[in-house]
C-alpha cells in the first residue's frame, strides 16, 4: 500500500467513487501505524497522571460536577471566566461521567488524557481520509508529541477538552464540502455550540462554517436547519434560563468592556496571537528555572526546531494555496459572443467552477481555519492568553503533513 496519495486522488476528489465507510474503517484499524501513534499519545498523556496540575479552576469545575451527581442538580453554568461572566455548563456535563464513579478528580484527568488520545486518532483518520496515509502519519505524530498537546492534554480545564470536538467539527465540514453528503449541518452546528461553551474564542469557527454552507449549499435541507436550531436550543437551554433569571447580566458585562479587568478598552494591532501560535509549535514550553533539569541539556539542540516548525507550517500553507489555485478548467469559449458573455460572467463562472471542485473547498477551509482567527486576534480588545488558540490545533500539523506528503510524492514521480 502506498503511503502517498496520487495527484488525481488528492485534487480531483469529486471524481472519487463513494465507498462504504465500514470497510474503510476496518482497513484503517488494521494499519500498523495506528498502534504506535496510540501508544505514544497514551503514554505522554497518561504517564504519572496523578501528578497532573490541579488548581482552583480544576477543583471548582470538578466539585460542581460531583455536586450535580450527589444532589441531583441541573448545572446551568460552570465557573466564572476571566472576562467576568459565567461560563456555560458544557464542561460540567462532560465531567459528570468521572464524577459519577468517583470523587477522586484523578479520573477526570484520566478522561482528559483519553480525550487527547482520541483527538490524535481522529486527526490521523481525518488527514488520511482526505490527504493520504503519509500525511496522516506525519500529522498525527507531530500532534501527539507536541509540547502544547502534552501540556494541555493532561489536566482538566474547559479549553483542554476542545481538541477531539475541533477535529470532529472539521470532519463534518469536509463531509459537506468535499464528500457532498447530506446531513452534515446539524452535527457541525451542535459541535460548534459545544465548542463555544468550552471557550468563547471558538466562536471564530463560525467563519469556516459559513464558508462551508456557501460551498455546500445544495446539500442543505430545510430539516437540517430546523434540526440545527433544535440541537442548539437543547444544549443552551439551561444557560438561557440562567441568563433570563439574572436579567442577562453576562450580556451586559460583555457589552461594557471598560468594566472587564482583562480589557484593553480599545483595539490595538498586536503580534501576540502570532507569538502564541509559534509557542504552540515550540518543541518545549518555558525553559525550566531549575539548573539541573534535563531539558536544559537538550534545549540548545531542539531550540532550532522552533524555526524549522514555523518554516514547515509556512511551506504547508503555501502548498495548500498552490493546490487551491490549480482549479480545472470547465468548458471552452466557442465564439466571440461566448467570449464576451464569459467575460461578463467571469466571477460567477469562477465561483461555479470552484464549487464544482470539492477538494479545493476543503483546502480553503483548512486555510480559513488557520488564517482568519489569527487575523482577527491580531487586533484584540482583550488581553490574549495562549490557551485562546487551542482551537487552531491540529491545523499546523495537518499543513506540515500535507507538505511532506507532496514533497515525497514529487520525488517519487
Amino acid at each position: 500500500m502506498s503511503l502517498t496519495r496520487s495527484k488525481n486522488d488528492t485534487i480531483q476528489a469529486d471524481k472519487r467513487q463513494p465507498t462504504p465507510g465500514q470497510p474503510r474503517l476496518r482497513s484503517w484499524l488494521l494499519s500498523w501505524e495506528i498502534y504506535p501513534i496510540l501508544l505514544v499519545t497514551g503514554f505522554l498523556c497518561l504517564y504519572r497522571i496523578n501528578t497532573t496540575e490541579f488548581n482552583t479552576d480544576q477543583a471548582l469545575i470538578f466539585s460542581m460536577a460531583r455536586d450535580a451527581i450527589r444532589y441531583g442538580l441541573l448545572p446551568m453554568t460552570s465557573n466564572a471566566s476571566s472576562l467576568g461572566i459565567s461560563n456555560p455548563p458544557g464542561v460540567i456535563y462532560i465531567l459528570l461521567l468521572p464524577a459519577l464513579f468517583s470523587a477522586n478528580p484523578v479520573w477526570a484527568a484520566v478522561q482528559q488524557g483519553l480525550f487527547t488520545t482520541v483527538a490524535v486518532l481522529l486527526a490521523y483518520f481525518f488527514v488520511r481520509r482526505y490527504y493520504g496515509r503519509l500525511a496522516g502519519i506525519v500529522s498525527a505524530l507531530l500532534y501527539a508529541t507536541a509540547a502544547s498537546t502534552i501540556h494541555y492534554g493532561r489536566f482538566i480545564w474547559q479549553q483542554n477538552m476542545m481538541s477531539p470536538f475541533v477535529v470532529l467539527f472539521m470532519f463534518t465540514l469536509f463531509w459537506g464540502v468535499v464528500d457532498r453528503r447530506r446531513g452534515w449541518l446539524a452535527p457541525a452546528v451542535l459541535l460548534l455550540g459545544l465548542l463555544v461553551q468550552l471557550h468563547e474564542s471558538t466562536a471564530l469557527l463560525v467563519v469556516p462554517l459559513l464558508v462551508a454552507i456557501a460551498l455546500a449549499a445544495k446539500t442543505i435541507r430545510w430539516r437540517d436547519l430546523a434540526l440545527s436550531a433544535i440541537l442548539l436550543f437543547i444544549i443552551y437551554a439551561p444557560y438561557l434560563l440562567w441568563e433570563i433569571h439574572t436579567n442577562f447580566a453576562d450580556v451586559h458585562t460583555l457589552l461594557a468592556p471598560a468594566k472587564v479587568h482583562l480589557s484593553n478598552n480599545h483595539a490595538i494591532i498586536s503580534s501576540q496571537a502570532i507569538d502564541f501560535y509559534r509557542l504552540f509549535l515550540s518543541p518545549y514550553g518555558q525553559q525550566p528555572t531549575i539548573p539541573g533539569s534535563v531539558i536544559n541539556v537538550v534545549i540548545p539542540w531542539i531550540s532550532r526546531l522552533r524555526a524549522i516548525m514555523l518554516l514547515l507550517v509556512l511551506c504547508g500553507a503555501a502548498t495548500a494555496i498552490l493546490l487551491l489555485l490549480r482549479l480545472p478548467a470547465r468548458g471552452t469559449v466557442k465564439n466571440k459572443e461566448d467570449e464576451e458573455s464569459s467575460r461578463r460572467g467571469g466571477i460567477r463562472r469562477w465561483w461555479t467552477n470552484f464549487r464544482a471542485t470539492p477538494a479545493a473547498g476543503g483546502l480553503l477551509l483548512l486555510l480559513i481555519w488557520q488564517i482568519v482567527p489569527l487575523l482577527v486576534l491580531s487586533r484584540p480588545t482583550i488581553i490574549l492568553q495562549p490557551h485562546y488558540l487551542i482551537f487552531l490545533m491540529p491545523g499546523p500539523y495537518i499543513l506540515i503533513g500535507l507538505f511532506i506528503a507532496k514533497v515525497v510524492e514529487f520525488f517519487r514521480q
